[in-house]
């Protein structure tokens, strides 16, 4: 397979529903701060952070600058007076915030005694902090440090650890973040990352060498990385643009935007533990909706925006933070900054509503392939299931890469007990991959989330269950079958594509679903690039061919078995498989000439087609 036809079917993993909708969440909103009468007042609010425990660490421009702490009650300060330009970057869940003041990195508590990581024009970069209390940054010779207390400050990258770009050039590092574990995660400029920027986001753990993770030209002074090694991104990657989380080396589209009249501010996106996000956003031109919001839904995944009610006013505009920065905890609460119509400016944090919302459960019958959607369809080890239903969760979770994660968002699913890899989770419907180790004639299929557990569904299990993904993601009509080392369709010419009818002795790539069990054996979630991202000459691949032979007919001609070339899985995606051929003669030409696999008896439905001349 291709970088191109990958590409191309990257949609197909996740297919969901666009006539799926979902009740918007409601939220209560508590003043933090605001610049009315007190010792606020005539103040810009410049930088806030939100800790997981809803509280706000702030830094306000103006007289009275500082540093200062509060959570709907009494405001504490942390530090005040000379110099009067503070910078804000860090905040954690007991309370201690660092911060840069004429070139040194302190930290402190409201009360406390602030505390010296590094000296004056010691740093180059804004630091960060985790719960652990321990602080990360970047000496003026562009190595990574971390200090815990008053421990002696440790080394994690050198200046010397990445690659150049050149040579007469050295790397400049900044954008840090750090989560519970130690991980670190920063940006590279002037590093040899194959890309035309020179750049790269790269991961280091203690002791490790650092991981380059992903590229990205737009980065954010602030990188936030969640406790499972996620980094969140927004602005367009790959042609597509929206909000993209980046793991192990693979990046997944967390909230597509790709078709809708949208402004992104790349800087301002929150990622919090359970993989949700919370963005900045601008949609539509004259009117306009700009705020912060939480899914691609503008109405249902509005958290708040100019125009909205608040504090017995109208709010103008909605704010960001300067310097990035947590602002989504754990707990769903979103901190914000405001404008107000009467005047007020200030600080909010909005608290979700419990909605009381019932556990999940399972559409009987719901449990279906996810090639074909035919219901009553039988399931295999290693294939792709949509599972259809309703309160699995209050928004769209995307598997942020490869190895699958065996939970999205806190919602769960097994098969007889054994946890299943998980592509995406949405209100009402999820994709997962069927654990190889399953075996019996049937399996037990059940959702768990925070609230509960759903309702079981027992679902057929073969070897072997066959379908060719389309090009609709309907399971019907024009099949998923490429040229080969392409992602050109064969397909019947197509206004606004490349596609093109096959003829006689071309060689095609079909992907299908539920081609059953392949050698050498591959793990649940992983890929044939062993949950690495493929090499781009794809040296790290293990070619993991089909355990069965296929029978593939075309037109009602059976393919000679010399001419099936390879069937197995496609190397850069976990269960999908693929079947490269060469058309035989004998074909009647057609647009729509049916094309069906067979392994084990059990056959694909015969109502997918492409195009032969």
């Amino acid at each position: 397979m291709t970088r191109s036809s990958a590409r191309a079917f990257v949609g197909l993993l996740v297919v969901l529903f666009a006539g799926a909708s979902r009740a918007a969440t409601t939220y209560t909103f508590t003043k933090i701060v605001d610049n009315g009468a007190g010792a606020f007042n005539l103040m810009f609010f410049r930088t806030y952070i939100l800790n997981g425990n809803g509280a706000v660490a702030f830094a306000p421009a103006g007289q009275g600058a500082g540093i200062y702490i509060g959570s709907g009650g009494d405001i504490s300060t942390v530090v005040t007076g000379a110099p009067t330009n503070y910078l804000l970057t860090g905040f954690n869940d007991s309370g201690t915030v660092v911060y840069e003041a004429s070139g040194s990195i302190t930290t402190n508590t409201a009360g406390g005694t602030p505390f010296q990581v590094a000296p004056n024009g010691s740093s180059t970069s804004l630091p960060a902090i985790n719960n652990s209390g321990t602080v990360v940054f970047t000496t003026i010779d562009n190595a990574v440090m971390t200090r815990n207390g008053s421990a002696a400050a440790q080394t994690l990258v050198s200046n010397t650890a990445l690659p150049r770009a050149n040579q007469l050039l050295a790397p400049i590092l900044y954008g840090l973040g750090i989560n519970s574990s130690g991980t670190v995660a920063f940006y590279g400029i002037n590093v040899a990352s194959e890309t035309s920027c020179n750049c790269g986001l790269f991961l280091v753990a203690p002791g490790s060498n650092p991981v380059l993770a992903s590229f990205k030209q737009n980065v954010t002074e602030n990188t936030e990385l969640n406790d499972s090694g996620a980094v969140a991104f927004i602005g367009t990657y790959n042609g597509a643009k929206g909000v993209f989380v980046v793991q192990n080396g693979q990046v997944g589209a967390a909230v597509d935007l790709t078709n809708q009249t949208v402004s992104l501010a790349t800087q301002y996106v929150s990622l919090n533990n359970k993989g949700e996000v919370a963005y900045f956003a601008k949609f539509d031109i004259s009117p306009f909706t700009q705020g912060i919001f939480t899914g691609p839904d503008k109405v249902n995944d509005k958290v708040i925006a100019n125009g909205d009610p608040l504090f017995g006013s109208v709010v103008s505009s909605i704010g960001t933070s300067e310097f990035g920065g947590r602002f989504l905890n754990d707990k769903g609460q979103i901190a914000f900054s405001y404008a107000l119509s009467n005047g007020l400016r200030g600080i909010a944090v909005a608290t979700p509503v419990a909605s009381n919302t019932p556990p999940p459960s399972l559409t009987d019958g719901g449990i279906v392939n996810a090639a074909s959607f035919m219901a009553g369809s039988s399931a295999s080890p290693g294939s792709i299931v949509s599972i259809f239903g309703s309160n699995f969760t209050s928004q769209l979770a995307i598997q942020p890469g490869d190895p699958l994660p065996t939970s999205l968002s806190g919602v769960k699913v097994t098969f007889n007990g054994m946890p299943a890899p998980l592509y995406f989770v949405a209100p009402g419907q999820i994709n997962a991959q069927v654990p190889y180790e399953i075996n019996g004639s049937t399996a037990t299929v059940q959702v768990t989330n925070s609230v509960g557990q759903s309702n079981t569904q027992v679902i057929n299990i073969t070897p072997a269950s066959p379908a060719i993904f389309t090009a609709d993601a309907t399971g019907v009509g024009q099949a998923v079958v490429v040229f080969a080392n392409s992602a050109t369709i064969v397909g019947p010419v197509k206004p606004g594509t490349d596609w093109r009818p096959a003829h006689t002795g071309d060689t095609i790539t079909i992907y299908a679903n539920g081609l059953g069990a392949v050698t050498p054996p591959v793990n649940d979630g992983w890929n044939s690039c062993d949950k690495s991202i493929c090499a781009p000459d794809f040296s790290n691949l293990t070619l993991r061919n089909t355990t069965v032979r296929p029978k593939v007919t075309i037109g009602g001609v059976t393919v000679p078995d010399n001419l099936i070339l390879y069937s197995g899985l496609a190397p850069q995606f976990a269960g999908l498989y693929q079947i490269n051929l060469t058309i035989p003669s004998g074909i009647t030409p057609s647009d729509n000439t049916q094309i069906v696999i067979t392994m084990g008896g059990v056959s694909s439905p015969s109502n997918v087609h492409i195009a032969l001349q």
